[in-house]
């Protein structure tokens, strides 16, 4: 919950610096997005 605050408050005061670092979190995390150029590696063992 503190970190949303910290990220409402970023967006508050236009910091789009710090919300870009948010949204990329969210996306790599959450959405399983990877940048142009990485190389995304599954492991297949389950493990």
């Amino acid at each position: 919950m503190e970190e949303l605050k910290h990220f409402a408050d970023a967006a508050e005061n236009n910091d789009l610096d710090l919300l870009s670092d948010y949204i990329e979190k969210i996306a790599r995390e959450n959405l399983d997005y990877v940048k142009s150029g990485e190389v995304e590696f599954i492991n297949i063992a389950g493990n």
